[in-house]
């Protein structure tokens, strides 16, 4: 097993221990996110994916899980903390390889079209 394949279980593992502790997404939108994580990653078009927690009020990042293609991860904050933010916001960002962002915006869009959810550059 490659180190990007053992990243994206451990990725399809924190996704489901976020969603319990916050039940943020649905089932559905659980598997589409996963889908799409594990397809920039394999398609050469994300570089680094950021599962970001933050109160947008205070410009604030609570928790930021943080993986590269490279099969690192990496943990920012308590997540597993009990203390519970109001102003919680869920984002996920992408930060895209040098490739994809070489190519022309017409490619780059046929790309991300094969994404189940919207994703920008």
């Amino acid at each position: 097993m490659t180190k990007l394949e053992k990243l994206l279980y451990r990725i399809a593992d924190d996704l489901k221990s976020i969603n319990n502790k916050f039940d943020i997404l649905t089932h559905e939108q659980l598997n589409m996110l996963y889908r799409d994580i594990r397809y920039v990653f394999l398609d050469n078009i994300a570089q680094e994916i950021r599962l970001v927690f933050y109160d947008p009020k205070l410009n604030n990042t609570y928790w930021e899980y943080k993986y590269s293609k490279d099969g690192t991860a990496q943990l920012d904050g308590d997540i597993h903390s009990d203390s519970i933010i109001e102003d919680l916001v869920f984002d996920v960002f992408i930060d895209f390889t040098k490739p994809f962002l070489g190519l022309q915006s017409d490619d780059r869009d046929v790309l991300l079209n094969n994404t189940e959810l919207d994703w920008f550059t």
